[in-house]
């Protein structure tokens, strides 16, 4: 069985009728996306406005961007990922920004030509990768981290 892995976006039972929705991670066993597991633990009435299936490894990054975007523009309800505002214009970000995560994978590390002198160029330290096997440099390139094993 493979893993599947999932951002969330839910309204917990408990906050019928409000504009607060939860924003989460999961990752279950199999290939039967119906049952969320971790969904079915919130309250009873609880409503499951989007699935977003993304690949494991980009998981966490792509909660911790989802996160940082939406304490800059929705009201923080309460915890670090409940959120009010509108529905439909969280949706419409949580598009935007899983696919910004997924270009970033896919373009990797800017590579540098052997031919380029360093003399004038910075120094541009590696920012742990945290697990997720991207590295970040401090000037804004990321790519496959070489200490991730």
């Amino acid at each position: 069985m493979s893993d599947l892995a999932y951002i969330y976006l839910i309204q917990d039972g408990n906050d019928k009728g409000t504009n607060i929705f939860k924003i989460g991670r999961t990752v279950q066993k199999g290939s039967d996306s119906r049952k969320i597991k971790r969904i079915q633990g919130y309250s009873k009435g609880t409503v499951t406005y989007n699935l977003w299936k993304v690949d494991d490894h980009m998981l966490n990054e792509i909660e911790n961007h989802i996160k940082i975007s939406f304490k800059d523009k929705y009201v923080l309800s309460r915890g670090t990922e409940w959120f009010e505002g509108d529905v439909v214009q969280m949706k419409k970000d949580i598009d935007i920004l899983i696919d910004e995560i997924i270009k970033k994978y896919k373009s990797g590390v800017r590579a540098k030509d052997e031919d380029e002198d360093d003399s004038d160029s910075e120094c541009y330290e590696c920012l742990a990768c945290n697990g997720t096997g991207i590295s970040y440099w401090s000037d804004g390139i990321y790519g496959n981290c070489l200490e991730y094993r």
